[in-house]
């Protein structure tokens, strides 16, 4: 399933999030209502764009810069 992110609050629309149907199926992205929005920030769908895989941008993953040490 591919990962879309909303431009305003940074909602990641995925398998985890996603809409589902009554029988409990995941919705696609491009399946979703016209005048769905986003839970977080009732945003159009319009306002979303596929997210990088991970749905992380790069300059948002963390990392040891960040104070982040995978070896603890």
């Amino acid at each position: 399933m591919e990962v879309y992110k909303c431009t305003v609050c940074g909602f990641l629309y995925n398998k985890e999030s996603a809409d589902r149907t009554l029988e409990g199926d995941i919705v696609e992205f491009n399946a979703l209502d016209a005048d769905w929005g986003c839970p977080n920030c009732s945003i159009s769908a319009q306002m979303f764009v596929p997210a990088p895989q991970g749905g992380l941008d790069v300059d948002e993953a963390a990392g040891p810069e960040d104070g982040i040490d995978s070896e603890d």
